[in-house]
């Protein structure tokens, strides 16, 4: 739900900031109202304002039936982008030498980020027999992440 102030702002037709009622004027038959919304530097999902016409005990109109509810979404221009790169890429058997992967973020840290990888190469995850293209690992990002990989001896 869209917080009036810091997610949007209404005005009518003009650009005039609108409180909780509009005039429709003498002739016309109908009023715009804009749904302004706030950029700011939060990623957010997508928000939603709501409008419902409300009849007060002096209002001098009735409400169309079903007709007393719209909706607008605000659609969120931040995104988080993430990226991998070979911290260190090799890894040695002899001496216990991990490679390194490094996974980093931008936009918005204020949450943590869950970021999804697959595994993949001609090596073997952990174990013999294992397909390391179908593991699939998830991992909540708070922080920079290092991921090492060991390479293990086959025996």
């Amino acid at each position: 739900m869209a917080t009036p102030g810091s997610d949007f702002v209404l005005e009518s037709g003009t650009g005039s900031p609108l409180g909780n009622s509009v005039v429709t004027p003498a002739g016309s038959i109908s009023v715009t109202i804009r749904v302004k919304p706030v950029d700011d530097t939060q990623i957010e999902p997508d928000e939603v304002v709501t409008i419902e016409l409300v009849q007060e005990p002096t209002s001098l109109y009735s409400i169309a039936a079903g007709a007393n509810i719209a909706k607008c979404v605000i659609k969120d221009d931040d995104t988080n982008v993430v990226s991998v790169a070979a911290a260190d890429a090799n890894a040695d058997e002899i001496a216990p030498d991990p490679g390194r992967f490094r996974i980093s973020r931008t936009g918005s840290t204020a949450k943590a980020l869950v970021v999804f990888y697959v595994m993949g190469g001609d090596g073997v995850n952990g174990a013999q027999g294992v397909d390391p293209a179908l593991a699939i690992i998830r991992f909540v990002f708070d922080r920079p992440m290092r991921i090492r990989c060991h390479h293990l001896q086959r025996r």
